[in-house]
């Protein structure tokens, strides 16, 4: 058995979602298709924005044989399809959204705040910057005004205003009611949007 050390794939990642990247760009250079066997969505985020540098088609296989739900997705295909902007914004919509180490806004999933990232290119080039090494505060501005629209406050710029809006409409006392302040016994303030500090 012959052992070739590979200097361009030491790396000092912990997380091995990230150290699948140098492995696939350095079998890219040799091979015309390659499989990734895995079922973390971290992995196909983390690829997806690294894939313009890869050579090679890339899929993902996903599930497993036994239950029959095995099936083969084609990354290349997908990052080609929604466009290098996008694909460079999904590593920061991941991680704001919810990942393995962030929680997840309360009640509202992941499919309509990607939606919305989807249909707004400001969103797509502030959450691309969220990778940079010192964001601006325009960056976090727009990041603020996104979370107004995933809690579908669309005239709010300000997340503590959406809150509040937020607030009011679920929580406010009905004057009509016999005890006024019935609707705050059962308050949840975890279905509010997080206030500018939390955010942040």
């Amino acid at each position: 058995m012959i052992r070739e050390r590979a200097p361009e794939l030491d790396c000092n990642h912990d997380e091995g979602a990230t150290r699948v990247v140098p492995h696939v760009l350095h079998m890219a250079q040799d091979y015309e298709g390659i499989v990734i066997r895995a079922s973390d969505t971290d992995i196909t985020v983390i690829m997806l924005y690294h894939l313009e540098k890869a050579k090679a088609a890339v899929w993902m296989e996903v599930g497993t044989s036994g239950q029959n739900t095995r099936r083969y997705v084609n990354l290349s295909q997908i990052a080609a399809s929604i466009g290098p902007l996008m694909c460079k914004a999904l590593p920061g919509f991941h991680i704001f959204t919810g990942c393995d180490y962030t929680s997840s806004f309360d009640r509202q999933g992941k499919i309509r705040p990607l939606q919305i990232l989807e249909e707004n290119t400001e969103f797509q080039y502030a959450f691309a910057k969220l990778g940079d090494a010192d964001p601006d505060l325009e960056t976090f501005t727009v990041i603020e005004k996104y979370t107004c629209r995933i809690y579908r406050q669309t005239s709010c710029t300000s997340i503590n205003d959406a809150r509040y809006a937020v607030f009011e409409k679920e929580f406010f006392p009905c004057v009509k009611a016999k005890d006024p302040l019935e609707k705050l016994k059962g308050i949840d303030a975890s279905s509010l949007p997080q206030c500018h500090n939390g955010l942040l």
